[in-house]
């Protein structure tokens, strides 16, 4: 910050003082300009260098995107999470005890069930309502 008021400072100070020292005519105008244009160019770099300065930080786009990619994967791991745990909720509603979930490669939720065929229409039922991607995987405990 301090840099940035010493730059502008100094190159105010020089404009005043070449246009004390040189002569009126078309050299003074020209010199003016190219002052008038380093000056420009002074203030803007270093407000971008103050902007860098008050955000405390570069910006760097491959690491924000990496933070944010691990943000999103962290997310997508807890809905998955979520459709498990649901589908587990649903079979010890049922009273099924035995049950086996898990999360398929596919995306789909898989269930292992050991139970009556009543119990897996109710099973089915309930299910339907929870997740679209369900696969029930039963064997009839009667027999």
């Amino acid at each position: 910050m301090a840099a940035w008021i010493i730059s502008i400072s100094a190159l105010a100070l020089l404009t005043v003082l070449v246009d004390v020292v040189l002569p009126e005519g078309n050299t003074q105008k020209y010199v003016k300009a190219v002052i008038g244009v380093v000056l420009s160019f002074v203030i803007i770099s270093s407000f971008a260098n103050l902007v860098d300065e008050i955000s405390g930080h570069g910006v760097d786009f491959a690491k924000d995107v990496a933070v944010q990619q691990q943000f999103i994967d962290g997310l997508d791991e807890q809905h998955q999470l979520a459709r498990v745990q649901a589908v587990m909720r649903v079979a010890e509603s049922l009273s099924i005890t035995n049950a086996t979930v898990s999360l398929l490669d596919n995306d789909y939720v898989c269930i292992k069930v050991n139970c009556s065929k009543q119990v897996l229409t109710e099973l089915q039922n309930a299910l339907s309502q929870v997740d679209s991607k369900i696969m029930i995987l039963w064997s009839n405990s009667n027999g």
